[in-house]
């Protein structure tokens, strides 16, 4: 079915709306579907993944591993057969012809091992051993073809073994160890070519065994034991031993041993063990001292609730514990996370075991956009994938994938937009790659292919960019190599024909919006302020027929103000042939603020680019390594064709974040 379009003069417009969708939900009674609006072919191709190349030939395996991306060059390690462990590469289109090993940091057969692939400022940061210095810190830099030692911490053929790299500004910070002071905390600073101890929190050569490196702002959290037991510290600039400190003797004398550090705005969540109550649910906010850092449950119970698996979706925390009544099952806090605010989301497995109740044990817990997924038990279908929603008080069965009794095995949660991959066993097909899209339930999950038709797959490393998925999976002709999912449709159809009233057949529920939480979008200069609604992916594309004056967030890309690239898209002219929110984007320019609306805070983004591209140039939704944001919309109504020519894409970078009260 296609939209038809009349001339109406403007006068009459108005009237004749509603008369005219009156008479689309006639039609569109009489038609078998509507889904194919705006399809951009008869007959869509169905993506299939795609092998990226046989790096070791046969059926022997290159086993691709720590996928990593620079802008649309994907980094990672393998093994040719030739030259042992390396770092390779991978550029578009992300086949055989584009992808080649980096250079051979261990000559010959032997192995670099490189791992812990960290990006900073275009700067490829990795731990490797070139047989000569041991496990050091290496560099990779443009044009990406020689790699540099950045220090040999231990001096000589000994291992400092740096792991753990996160990043503050212009900074990585790691773990590592000189060979004199154990394990400690290190950082490394332009020009790279050096790195220093942070601190040496447990002086003298016994290690404090740093871990959980985490970054709130300019401040580097991280667990250690000085000799009194394992607690949460912190360093501030200029990261040195006088600005690096104890933030809270939890547990006196033991290890209050924190787990889980997660991030939520400026406060830091974690588990911890204390004298009186176990371990418990616990909150660090600023200042990040003995005074701000306090339990999220005060209430004593002759138990712990032991919590587990932290979770974020917006402001809420979800995590895994036994509050007593129903055992290890699905919990939350909310803001002002006190007691007040813990809650059970839902009792997943029913009922007890004697005086002992049933848990269900919510695990491997990941957000896509607003919804919640995590595995369980529920007692009758085995351990399976469940997913809860706003307002999150319960929760449902994806699908039963392995049908009755039997766990499906699943693993390697991984978002892409709204779009959950993962991998699962249904029991017939073996392990392999499989996807649920909005709304989330058994019509919307499917297994996407059978790589190994006869066995088990068994994909790993799922890692996505943009919008394609890459991994590493095997079949028997090929061993373990790097293999790719991707959708490559064009940019949507953003606009309707000027000054024509199109007739719009009424949306069919699987094309249905999704709330978004009352996210809003302001362009201030254009005095334009539209709410937000999730437009769902399909094998063909977005489907914008019923967007009417809303922005459109694409599933499928960065959901909003998470890091990466967000594609949100508006009409140029709306079905009545009125202008639409979107139709002055190409006046925007460098430097005008964008501000989306999310969680109570103004998300506020400066542009940097106002392009004119063809409508299948995908470049324009490509990788960021920051938070992004992509507004598209249709240019330039070709009234022979009834189609536009052009897409306006404005590509605009985070700046600043304030409160929206």
């Amino acid at each position: 079915m296609r939209i038809t379009h009349k001339k109406l003069n403007i006068k009459t417009r108005r009237q004749a709306v509603l008369a005219l969708l009156a008479l689309a939900m006639i039609a569109f009674s009489v038609l078998p579907d509507a889904s194919d609006v705006y399809a951009q072919s008869d007959d869509p191709p169905v993506p299939e993944p795609v092998l990226v190349g046989d790096l070791h030939d046969g059926a022997a395996s290159s086993t691709p591993r720590y996928m990593t991306a620079i802008g649309s060059t994907i980094f990672f390690r393998a093994d040719d057969g030739e030259f042992g462990l390396e770092m390779w590469r991978t550029d578009p289109p992300y086949d055989a012809d584009h992808t080649f090993r980096v250079t051979d940091i261990n000559p010959g057969v032997a192995s670099a091992w490189p791992e812990y692939l960290t990006v900073l400022d275009g700067i490829l940061f990795f731990q490797a051993d070139d047989g000569n210095h041991g496990k050091e810190l290496w560099k990779l830099e443009p044009p990406y073809y020689q790699p540099y030692l950045v220090a040999d911490i231990q001096y000589g053929s000994g291992s400092s073994t740096p792991s753990e790299l996160v990043t503050i500004g212009n900074a990585v910070f790691f773990t590592a160890d000189d060979g004199h002071s154990g394990i400690e905390v290190w950082k490394t600073q332009p020009p790279y070519t050096s790195a220093q101890q942070v601190a040496d929190v447990r002086s003298g050569p016994t290690a404090s065994h740093p871990h959980d490196l985490i970054t709130i702002g300019w401040t580097l959290f991280f667990t250690a034991d000085d000799s009194g037991g394992r607690e949460l510290w912190k360093s501030d600039p200029p990261y040195i031993p006088s600005s690096t400190s104890l933030v809270k003797r939890i547990f006196p004398g033991n290890n209050a041993d924190p787990l889980d550090l997660t991030r939520v705005g400026n406060k830091l969540f974690f588990s911890a063990n204390d004298l009186e109550s176990g371990k418990e649910l616990w909150i660090s906010e600023p200042p990040y001292n003995e005074f701000s850092t306090f339990r999220a449950n005060e209430i004593d119970r002759p138990f712990p609730s032991t919590p587990y698996d932290l979770e974020v979706v917006g402001e809420t925390v979800f995590f895994t514990a036994n509050m007593g009544s129903s055992g290890f099952e699905l919990r939350k806090v909310e803001p002002p996370y006190t007691s007040t605010y813990v809650s059970r989301v839902d009792d997943i497995y029913e009922g007890s075991t004697g005086p002992i109740p049933n848990s269900s044990f919510p695990d491997q817990k990941l957000a896509a956009g607003n919804t919640l997924f995590f595995t369980a038990n529920d007692g009758t279908h085995g351990i399976e994938l469940f997913s809860s929603a706003p307002p999150y008080d319960s929760a449902a069965l994806v699908e039963d994938i392995n049908p009755g009794s039997g766990d499906a095995d699943i693993a390697n949660l991984t978002a892409m937009g709204t779009t959950l991959f993962f991998t699962a066993n249904d029991g017939t097909f073996g392990n392999e790659l499989w996807r649920s899209v909005p709304p989330y339930d058994e019509n919307h999950t499917e297994r996407i292919s059978d790589i190994y038709r006869s066995g088990n797959t068994y994909p790993n490393e799922l890692s996505v960019v943009g919008r394609t998925l890459f991994f590493n999976a095997n079949n028997p002709d090929d061993g373990v190599e790097l293999w790719m999912f991707s959708y490559d449709w064009g940019l949507p159809r953003t606009g309707f024909a000027p000054d024509v009233i199109t007739e719009l057949p009424m949306q069919p529920r699987a094309l249905a919006y999704q709330d978004m939480s009352s996210m809003t979008l302001s362009l201030p200069g254009q005095s334009v302020n539209v709410p937000l609604v999730g437009v769902p992916i399909a094998d063909d594309g977005w489907n914008l027929t019923w967007l009417g004056s809303n922005a459109g967030y694409l599933s499928d890309t960065a959901f909003p103000t998470l890091t990466g690239n967000t594609a949100l898209t508006g009409h140029a002219y709306l079905a009545d042939g009125t202008p639409g929110p979107f139709v002055n984007l190409d006046k925007l320019s460098w430097g005008d603020e964008i501000i989306l609306h999310a969680w109570g805070q103004r998300h506020i983004y400066q542009v940097r680019s106002v392009q004119q591209v063809a409508a299948d140039d995908m470049r324009v939704l490509g990788h960021k390594d920051l938070d992004w944001i992509t507004l598209i919309t249709c240019k330039g109504f070709d009234e022979t064709s009834g189609e536009y020519l052009w897409r306006t894409a404005v590509q605009a970078v985070l700046v600043r974040v304030e409160s929206d009260f």
